[in-house]
């Protein structure tokens, strides 16, 4: 019994200072980015995250591991919000983070960030129902592990052309395609590794 609560109180100070750690990066990183101009296009999207070279997102620059904070910035925009990045950012600085940063964003975070604000996200794993599901939700996330490392995506649905419009996908500028079966086959995902956040 001795032994079993000096391994716990072991535990609760490793807690507890991770938390520490990680609120102090989160408090440094929010006060950083605040004098920092947002880099958008003319219609106020994120395109090119290697342009938040300035940023900082837990211990590393913006532009290697926010794709997730800039999906979810474009994504609320697409529907008509009026997002504030910062803010995205600061919060899933403390709340999402994957290892301080250093392997992006949590994608159940985004998940239930989209659902504080009043949409009903889900998540699917089941890569053959990502062009069905994509296409009744209109905008959706997608999020994939390749050689690489991971990446999220906007999508937005457009159904007069029957595309998807794709957002921090190919930095710069927004692309079409037809399937989202181009993106896992052009980045060699497997199918194993790719979620796909949805309303």
């Amino acid at each position: 019994m001795k032994k079993f609560l000096i391994i716990l109180k072991v535990i609760c100070i490793y807690i507890v200072i991770a938390m520490y750690i990680r609120v102090g990066f989160c408090i440094y990183n929010t006060n950083y980015n605040s004098k920092l101009d947002l880099p958008v296009n003319s219609d106020g999207y994120i395109l090119n995250q290697a342009k938040l070279y300035n940023f900082r997102f837990g211990v590393l620059n913006a532009n290697k591991n926010c794709c997730g904070a800039i999906a979810t910035y474009n994504f609320l925009k697409l529907n008509n919000r009026n997002p504030n990045f910062k803010n995205i950012l600061s919060i899933y600085d403390i709340f999402g983070t994957n290892v301080y940063g250093t392997l992006g964003i949590n994608p159940f975070t985004i998940q239930s960030y989209l659902k504080l604000n009043g949409f009903n996200a889900k998540i699917s794993v089941n890569t053959l129902e990502f062009n069905y599901k994509a296409k009744h939700s209109k905008t959706s996330i997608l999020v994939y592990l390749y050689k690489w490392g991971g990446h999220y995506i906007t999508l937005n649905y457009d159904k007069t052309t029957d595309m998807f419009e794709t957002y921090n996908y190919n930095y710069g500028y927004i692309t079409n395609i037809s399937s989202l079966d181009d993106v896992l086959k052009e980045r060699n995902v497997f199918s194993a590794l790719a979620m796909l956040i949805y309303v």
